[in-house]
């Protein structure tokens, strides 16, 4: 039990810098769409899930950054990293947006083709690309800041940073 909570202890202090990081960003996103929407336009999440939402991207792209095709290019410069987890990254969470949508959608209209129809809308909709483009700097910044942290090494970016 004592080394459970141990490793519990060890891996929430692991994440802790991506998951502030991830917070502190949606919470921004959700708030520049908020105000980019019309009176009367759906808003899909409230800030306590964008905080929640933050909390599990969090940890999962620390667990993700652990799967063997997440590092394609392990013996090439880091910008061929970066490109492959910014494209892998942004395809998913355009994909779960889009999901996200659709469901939301087929659970207030109750049927498929309506929820279609409303994805297809908020596809072409300014608003949706303004998030999509603030999440892909969000997700950028990360992939950028954690593959030099990983080449370089705690305590040299730590030396960096603080002397």
């Amino acid at each position: 039990m004592l080394r459970l909570l141990k490793w519990f202890k060890e891996e929430s202090i692991r994440v802790l810098p991506a998951i502030i990081y991830f917070v502190i960003a949606f919470n921004l996103i959700h708030f520049t769409t908020s105000l980019s929407l019309r009176e009367g336009d759906v808003r899909y999440l409230s800030y306590f899930s964008v905080t929640f939402a933050a909390l599990i991207v969090g940890k999962v792209l620390i667990l993700v950054n652990y799967l063997p095709f997440i590092n394609a290019f392990p013996n090439r410069p880091l910008i061929y990293n970066i490109i492959w987890k910014f494209c892998i990254y942004c395809l998913f969470f355009l994909l779960v947006r889009l999901l996200h949508i659709f469901i939301h959608g087929y659970f207030n209209e109750g049927s498929a083709d309506l929820a279609y129809q409303h994805v297809a809308q908020e596809f072409v909709s300014p608003v949706f690309w303004s998030g999509q483009m603030w999440l892909m700097l969000v997700f950028f910044v990360f992939i950028v800041f954690s593959e030099l942290f990983s080449a370089l090494g705690k305590e040299k970016v730590k030396h960096l940073l603080f002397g």
